[in-house]
This record gives structure tokens, C-alpha cells and sequence, in this order.
């Protein structure tokens, strides 16, 4: 279900599904945060529900009722553990990086790594330097913590095999070129997914070239760089580390591209006593995000679904969710060369709600995750009806006079021209005069929010949160 692209995806399955003549239908998803926000499924229709997350709680409470045994013997032994390490940009001792970072603190990674119309060449060029200078260590010494030569992960890791999502295919063929002028990546296997200047390679070429460079004496690792091909439903054994350099901010599509690399690789062989042994050939794989909001945000979107399937909604329900996904599924926010904090749910839920304080109201409405296949239904011509949640208008509405509801009126009065004051759209809450507010009214005043409310998805997250509904 997850590969059609199409909005109204499970209604041309239906449709093509109608007259097989079965009696019950399976529907299988990898990352299903879409539907479990919706209503396609009851609760009591979900028969079953895992993610990566459970798959290490799983293996890690086996070896606590296991104690005595092989610790090959553990169902889940081949899965690596999974951390997720993120940069803040902001750290990078470049002051130009400060640029490409709004106010809110989030980088532009199209802006970032934006190329010259024509030319094979980043127009930051210089700052994307610094950006793989950075995670070389070419900045260790003004307190920046480089990845790729951090001792530890060296000891845990063979070969760097690297998939790095960027934002366009033509900043996929301007990374390439730019390799040439630089030492970071010189004796890495460079292999262009998606390029402009070159047919794409076969999933199966790349996976040779891959093959063949890890058991090369020669190569050092690999890097392979993509737009958006490779980063769904395509398993590469040896990819041990995932970066993130692009925008979006889909949970469905950040677990995708997460997933590629906790493919289990492990090889058997046989030791000095003829015994049978299962060797892990990464026991840990890392997932690398440039934009620590994205992080948080994707963690809450995966958290409210999840608690959708279950049917629950208190803000305990919520915290469950997200200590289990923080103590299986590592976060950590690097802000320094030896600083580096591990994010639990705690504080995926203060700083939210602190973030839910200052954020203005179409900022946020815009953040909101909102369920595609509401344009396929009856509230898309009300949605068009209403103006932008920062439109410069406001509502007046008349009291119920026991006609249809249809008679109360949505009259929108436009904003002086002249008026150079800023603020936003009244809620509706402000405009009804509240001496004249009948049940009728309320009713109607409901309805609408409702609808609202249905289109951005928003008002029970906004409630676990301890925030407003937008």
C-alpha cells in the first residue's frame, strides 16, 4: 500500500479488488502513519502492529529471560541496533551556514545544497565544504564532533557504506563533481543512484558495486547518492549509515528512507572446532538528520498514530509511545565535540509545547500533518470555501432565525488596503457577538471547527501536547 502513489489509493484497490470473491482482504503497510490517522480502519480491524523500535525491545528483553543461552539462539540476533544522530547546523563554525537557517532555527537543505541553473556546481559551494568538513572533523578543533572519525563508531564499524538522500538529482551529479576537488571521500566508491549526466544504474548493478567495494582491500566504503530513488522498498545489506540531507517532513517518508539501512546482514561460517557460527556484519547502523525540528516532529506524527490504532488519546498513552521509541531507537542531538544528548519523550514533549508557545498560528497550521484523502471527499469543496488560516479577513455571522442551517451566513469582509497593521484571522470564537450566541449557533460555530479540525489533523495532538488547536 505504501508504493502507490496515487491520493485515493485505497479506493482504486477496492475498485480493482471488488470482484475477486473473497471474504476477507489482508492490507499490509511498512509504515502505515497515513491510514492510522484516518478512519479506514477501526481499531479493532488492526490485528496487528510492530515497528523497528518493537523489533529491538523484543530482542533486547529476550536476552534478560535468556540468560543461560547462545545468544544466537535470540529470534531477533541479526537486527542492528539503531541510533539516530542528529546535527544541528548551527554548530558548524562557518558563519555563512547562519544563512541558510531561519528564524525558528531550521536549515534550507534545498538552499543549502541549491545548484547553479546550467552548471554542475552548488551555489554554496563553499558551505557544503564545510558541511562534509564537518562531519570528517575538519572542525574538532573549535568544538564541532566529527562522525565519520569518531574512534568508537570506527571500532564498531567495517566500512562506511553510506546512502545520502539530497534534494535534487542535479545536487546528486554537482555532489559528485564536488568530491573530486576534496579528500573526505577520495578513496570511496562513488555511486550515482539518480544523474542527469549518466544513465541510472540497475538496483542490482548498485548492489554489485557495493558488494564488491566491501570486499574490496582497496575501497574504503561507499557512498551512494539519490534524489528519491532507493529510499523505499529496496534493501542493500551493507548500507550501514543513512543521511538525510533533503527537506520534507513526512513520517511515512522519514521511516522509509530510515529503514534502508537495518536490512539484517549477517554471513555464515564455520570455526576452529567445526561449529556452525552466525557472524552480525553490523551490529549498529546509523541514521543521520540535519534538522533537529524534523526529528522531533516525525517522532510525534509516528507516536499519535500509533496511538490512533490503539484507540487511546490521554497524554500518558502519548508518553508511552515515545519512551518506548527513545529507549529501543536511540536519538541523539549533537551540539558539540563532546557533547551530545540523548533525546527522550520528555523532552520531545516540552520542547514541543514550548515550540507550540511562540509559534505563530499559521506557522504552525502549517507543520500539521492532514490526510490526503479528505480531497476525495465532501469536506475538499468546504475547504475551498474557507480563506487561509492567515487571510486578511474575518467572518460575521447571524444568529440562527430557525431556518436551514445554510441561512447562517459566512460574509467576508476584506482588510483595508491601507492598514499596515499586522495580525491574524480572528477565530470564530472572536466574532460571533456574544450576546446574541444561541445554541443554534454554537452548533453551527462547532460544525465549522469540526471541519477544520478534520482537514489539519491538529486538535488532538494539540491536547496531548497540553497546547491550543490551531
Amino acid at each position: 500500500m505504501d508504493d502507490v502513489a496515487e491520493l485515493d489509493t485505497n479506493k482504486k484497490m477496492n475498485d480493482a479488488t471488488v470482484n475477486f470473491g473473497f471474504d476477507f482482504q489482508l492490507h499490509l503497510s511498512g509504515t502505515p502513519y497515513r491510514i492510522l490517522l484516518t478512519d479506514e480502519f477501526a481499531p479493532e480491524d488492526i490485528v496487528y502492529m510492530s515497528s523497528y523500535s518493537d523489533l529491538l525491545k523484543e530482542k533486547h528483553d529476550w536476552f534478560g529471560t535468556h540468560i543461560d543461552e547462545d545468544e544466537q539462539n535470540n529470534p531477533y540476533y541479526e537486527f542492528p541496533e539503531r541510533y539516530n544522530i542528529v546535527y544541528d547546523l548551527n554548530q558548524i563554525p562557518d558563519n555563512r551556514m547562519k544563512q541558510l537557517i531561519d528564524e525558528e532555527g531550521i536549515p534550507s537543505l534545498g538552499e543549502l545544497f541549491a545548484v547553479v541553473p546550467g552548471e554542475n556546481k552548488f551555489i554554496n559551494e563553499d558551505i557544503v565544504k564545510s558541511f562534509i568538513k564537518a562531519l570528517w572533523g575538519g572542525f574538532s578543533a573549535d568544538g564541532c564532533w566529527g562522525f565519520f572519525v569518531d574512534k568508537v563508531i570506527n571500532a564498531a564499524v567495517k566500512k562506511f557504506h553510506i546512502l545520502m538522500k539530497l534534494p535534487s538529482i542535479a545536487a546528486c551529479d554537482a555532489f559528485t563533481a564536488l568530491l573530486e576537488s576534496t579528500d573526505e571521500f577520495k578513496d570511496y566508491a562513488v555511486i550515482l543512484a539518480t544523474s542527469n549526466k549518466q544513465k541510472n544504474p540497475s538496483t542490482q548493478s548498485i548492489k554489485e558495486q557495493i558488494e564488491a567495494a566491501d570486499e574490496s582491500d582497496t575501497t574504503a566504503g561507499t557512498l551512494t547518492l539519490t534524489c528519491q530513488r532507493l529510499s523505499a522498498a529496496v534493501s542493500v545489506k551493507q548500507w550501514n549509515v543513512a543521511i538525510n540531507a533533503s527537506d520534507g517532513k513526512s513520517a511515512q517518508d522519514y521511516d522509509q528512507f530510515a529503514q534502508r539501512v537495518c536490512t539484517p546482514f549477517a554471513v555464515d561460517f564455520v570455526d576452529d572446532d567445526g561449529h556452525s557460527v552466525k557472524r552480525v556484519m553490523k551490529p549498529n547502523v546509523f541514521v543521520i538528520d540535519l534538522v533537529p525540528e524534523r526529528v522531533l516532529s516525525v517522532s510525534m506524527q509516528a507516536a499519535v498514530a500509533k496511538c490512533a490504532a490503539r484507540g487511546v488519546s490521554s497524554p500518558a498513552d502519548f508518553r508511552d509511545e515515545l519512551e518506548k521509541e527513545a529507549s529501543s531507537t536511540m536519538t541523539f542531538f549533537v551540539s558539540g565535540i563532546e557533547s551530545m544528548k540523548q533525546v527522550s519523550a520528555v523532552d520531545v514533549m516540552d520542547l514541543s509545547a514550548n515550540y507550540a508557545k511562540t509559534s505563530t498560528i499559521d506557522i504552525a497550521v502549517a507543520k500539521v500533518p492532514f490526510c490526503a484523502s479528505l480531497f476525495d471527499s465532501d469536506v475538499s469543496s468546504i475547504m475551498d470555501s474557507l480563506d487561509g488560516i492567515s487571510a486578511s479577513v474575518s467572518f460575521e455571522t447571524k444568529v440562527y432565525d430557525g431556518a436551514d442551517d445554510t441561512d447562517v451566513s459566512d460574509k467576508r469582509t476584506a482588510k483595508n488596503d491601507n492598514d499596515d497593521s499586522t495580525s491574524v484571522s480572528p477565530s470564530i470564537d472572536s466574532v460571533v457577538d456574544k450576546a446574541t450566541v444561541s445554541v443554534d449557533v454554537d452548533k453551527v460555530r462547532r460544525e465549522q471547527m469540526a471541519k477544520q479540525r478534520a482537514f489539519f489533523c491538529s486538535s488532538w495532538l494539540s491536547r496531548c501536547l497540553g497546547g491550543s488547536p490551531a
